[in-house]
């Protein structure tokens, strides 16, 4: 019988829709990271200094993932609750190529996963439903976001499936794993790593293992289905230069640090975080507006534009220790 039918013979609002499964719904995703999920996840873990005092007894892990291909675009790893700009610090590596990452913490294969994501699908955390999280991804990166409904873990299979694959096979595989101990407090102090150790391992087990790991549902490895997806309809990428990225990233006003603002003078000096510098005919549209919202972040963006174009600043003697010549570009913009 037609269910349009039965649907107004008895009255309903809507036509129920069929069920669907997991593997036709990823079958129907037409290109990678098109959907993808984020979730974190903690861990029992003990992490240690070098001289083996304890700092955490609790590692948090976020992780960006591609629901097509099921293969990680971005993971961290942090000591403590997970705060915005560790999200902005996800969104950045699964943005970036990863040939550095994997050098530093001795993969044995590469890690190609990498792309802007078209829609992030995420629970109710805080950080990902903060108005940064809010500004930089919607506003600035034009990145669509979707709140999973409440209490359904289902909706986000992807992403709860490798935190399944974390607890069962990263976890119990780490150096100085101590079986037999049904104690977890003690199993995890027996195991105890400094965090560049568990790092390395973090990265070894995501390139190494699961992104090599062969998906049931999928029927084929990983990182395969992502070089066959990118290889049929592409990624889309973040096409600007790295210092944009992270401008893109950081807040539009730091309201902790209101004295390291932009100051400008006579038209074509601009000061900064203490040190003025002068270029004739190229500051003047910054004048006047030093007090409007935004316009750290515009400064910013003029002064690395400058700096990339390799047009040098003048500096003069500041007036209290009297610093030498250098140019614009040299501070740290963190």
């Amino acid at each position: 019988m037609d269910l349009d039918l039965v649907a107004v013979r008895e009255g309903a609002k809507s036509v129920a829709r069929p069920r669907e499964s997991a593997e036709s719904f990823v079958l129907s995703i037409p290109a990678p990271a098109l959907l993808t999920q984020v979730d974190e996840h903690t861990m029992d873990l003990y992490v240690v200094t070098p001289s083996g005092e304890t700092v955490a007894s609790r590692v948090h892990a976020a992780v960006l993932i591609c629901v097509k291909t099921a293969a990680i675009l971005g993971a961290i790893l942090a000591l403590g609750p997970l705060k915005e700009e560790d999200y902005m610090r996800l969104v950045k590596v699964s943005m970036k190529r990863k040939d550095h990452l994997v050098a530093i913490n001795g993969c044995e294969r590469s890690w190609h996963c990498f792309g802007k994501p078209a829609i992030i699908f995420h629970d109710r955390g805080k950080i990902f439903t903060s108005e940064r999280a809010r500004q930089v991804l919607v506003d600035r990166l034009g990145i669509i976001t979707e709140q999973a409904p409440p209490y359904a873990p289902s909706a986000k299979g992807t992403v709860e499936s490798l935190f399944r694959w974390m607890t069962e096979r990263f976890e119990k595989r780490l150096p100085n794993t101590s079986y037999g101990v049904h104690d977890a407090e003690t199993a995890a102090q027996a195991g105890g790593m400094t965090l560049e150790e568990l790092e390395r391992c973090f990265y070894q087990a995501i390139v190494d293992d699961y992104q090599r790991d062969f998906d049931t549902l999928r029927q084929q490895r990983r990182y395969v289905l992502w070089e066959q997806a990118v290889a049929a309809s592409g990624v889309p990428q973040y096409l600007g230069s790295p210092d944009d990225l992270k401008l893109l990233l950081m807040k539009a006003v730091n309201r902790k640090t209101p004295h390291h603002g932009y100051r400008v003078q006579n038209g074509n000096r601009l000061s900064f975080q203490g040190r003025w510098y002068v270029c004739p005919g190229l500051l003047s549209r910054l004048r006047g507006r030093e007090r409007r919202p935004g316009l750290r972040q515009e400064g910013r963006r003029s002064a690395l534009h400058l700096c990339r174009r390799r047009i040098c600043w003048r500096s003069v003697l500041s007036a209290t220790n009297g610093e030498p010549r250098q140019r614009m570009g040299s501070q740290s913009h963190t």
